[in-house]
């Protein structure tokens, strides 16, 4: 069944499981009742989460309105609507914070993963976003069987290099437990924690 009806608009319905029958359905301003064709009542009962999803795609769209590749555009299209269904997902479990704020950590998330890669691949900025933004703290690099005085190279002094231009190797005692790495307690620690590229 192909129904063209006009009620603000023109609308145009096509269903399998309706015909063009009409039913009496109460106005939500007055006390009056209107006749609506039952496929859109049926219509307006149901599919107000495929409206609401649509908005909300809509406010952070990342689809470009001029790419003339079609598949890059279904593509974008699908990649929305997966982090819309796992925005979802997260509040239904008790999540606190709004969509564009989720969108936000799950990109800072991404690139940590980007970490994964090989270095050459990964721009020095992005490899872990978490290390300038987090609570970290030093700590003492846990003792093991052979040592009780463990110790780790430093991230940041090893990276640099002497006047000979060979590396630096410096150990620490010190080390971030949520980075993971050792760093010596000042000024190395700082800077890690403030400096993207260092």
């Amino acid at each position: 069944m192909v129904l063209q009806w006009k009620d603000k608009k023109v609308l145009t319905m096509l269903s399998t499981i309706h015909n063009a029958a009409l039913v009496s359905v109460e106005s939500k301003i007055s006390t009056t009742t209107k006749q609506k064709p039952k496929v859109v009542v049926d219509y307006n009962r149901s599919m107000g989460g495929v409206d609401k999803s649509d908005q909300c795609l809509a406010y952070y769209s990342s689809p470009r309105s001029r790419q003339r590749k079609y598949y890059k555009k279904i593509f974008r299209h699908l990649l929305d609507q997966a982090v819309w269904n796992a925005f979802l997902l997260y509040k239904k479990n008790g999540g606190s914070v709004n969509h564009l704020e989720f969108r936000m950590r799950l990109i800072e998330r991404l690139c940590e993963e980007g970490r994964g890669l090989p270095s050459s691949k990964v721009p020095k900025s992005i490899e872990n976003v978490g290390r300038l933004t987090g609570r970290h703290f030093p700590s003492l690099v846990a003792p093991t069987e052979n040592k009780k005085y463990s110790a780790r190279r430093c991230v940041v002094c090893c990276s640099k290099t002497n006047a000979n231009g060979k590396r630096v190797r410096r150990e620490t005692r010190f080390e971030c437990v949520i980075c993971k790495v050792g760093l010596c307690a000042a000024p190395c620690f700082e800077i890690y924690h403030t400096q993207s590229v260092f």
